[in-house]
């Protein structure tokens, strides 16, 4: 099977990244089978339950140690290709994989168009102390440093979360054009949550 055109979304934790991943694969992006939603995700989480799990076991969990992902450890393009032809992605499908930005590295020969989900780094920490969550200060800071990095590339598109909740779809346009979809601004609305947005994260 010849995969088609990968988007990559890639944040810190608790910046939105589910919220723009929702909305992108509202689009008509394939994702496959992911978490589901729960009272800290109300529209689902848009991770790749298999390929997510796997990630973590083969490369390590990476919010704790804030170091990047070395993809030499493991054939990584050919176990994601047989799981999604699994799943149902079928021939030049565009597809959909959320992550957390340190394991950047694992989808570069993906040749992706990559969003990186930004929030301050304080909002995520406050975030994660309401939910009662480990705070993971030195993964979550190394992995927004290295968004700031990556934000040189031209392949790599920023979007604010809090721009998508006041109603700033522009972000989003660019790297959904370069996937070969128009930004419907319906869809976008109808899938934001601002209230929980502004009460629950």
């Amino acid at each position: 099977m010849k995969l088609g055109k990968l988007l990559l979304i890639l944040g810190q934790s608790r910046c939105g990244s589910s919220m723009v991943a929702g909305i992108c694969a509202e689009h008509g992006l394939w994702t496959g089978p992911t978490k589901r939603a729960d009272n800290r995700n109300i529209n689902g989480f848009y991770e790749n339950n298999i390929i997510n799990k796997a990630s973590r076991v083969r490369f390590g969990y990476l919010i704790d140690s804030g170091r990047q992902a070395n993809p030499r450890a493991f054939p990584w393009r050919k176990f994601v290709h047989d799981t999604i032809e699994e799943q149902g992605c079928v021939e030049d499908e565009k597809w959909l994989i959320k992550d957390f930005a340190l394991y950047y590295s694992i989808w570069t020969n993906f040749d992706p168009v990559v969003i990186t989900v930004r929030r301050d780094v304080e909002s995520t920490f406050a975030s994660r102390q309401r939910l009662g969550w480990k705070l993971h200060e030195k993964g979550i800071k190394a992995a927004s440093s290295f968004m700031d990095v990556l934000e040189n590339k031209r392949h790599v598109h920023r979007v604010d979360s809090q721009q998508i909740i006041d109603g700033d779809y522009q972000q989003l346009e660019v790297p959904l054009k370069k996937m070969g979809i128009h930004l419907n601004e319906k869809i976008v609305k109808d899938f934001i949550q601002p209230d929980y947005w502004r009460c629950g994260k």
